[in-house]
């Protein structure tokens, strides 16, 4: 289930989406404003996990909370994970955006 996000009530380690033209995009809220993305094969050939401001990854689109149930100990994890800072875990954080773009489906 998702609902419209509260930035002023986002925690670090929420599960965002936005849909954009022909696909469903995934973020992780990491705090202050920031959010953990795959930024995609088309803007980076080799493909990128990237830390970006909020209103970027909404790029002019209402963003979403993804309340469906985590598979991870909990959002403390998932910001671990995700945090620039973290690199070697970049490449696992791209994989769960993956599979949790699996799990929406289009429409």
């Amino acid at each position: 289930m998702k609902h419209l996000a509260d930035p002023r009530a986002l925690v670090p380690g929420t599960q965002l989406v936005a849909r954009r033209r022909g696909y469903v995009h995934f973020g992780i809220y990491v705090g202050c404003g920031r959010v953990v993305h795959y930024a995609g094969r088309l803007q980076y050939p080799q493909g990128l996990v990237e830390e970006i401001s909020l209103p970027d990854f909404a790029a002019g689109r209402p963003v979403y909370v993804d309340s469906t149930p985590d598979r991870f100990t909990g959002k403390e994890d998932i910001v671990r994970r995700a945090l620039p800072a973290r690199r070697t875990l970049l490449r696992r954080v791209a994989e769960q955006l993956r599979a949790l773009q699996q799990l929406v489906p289009d429409g």
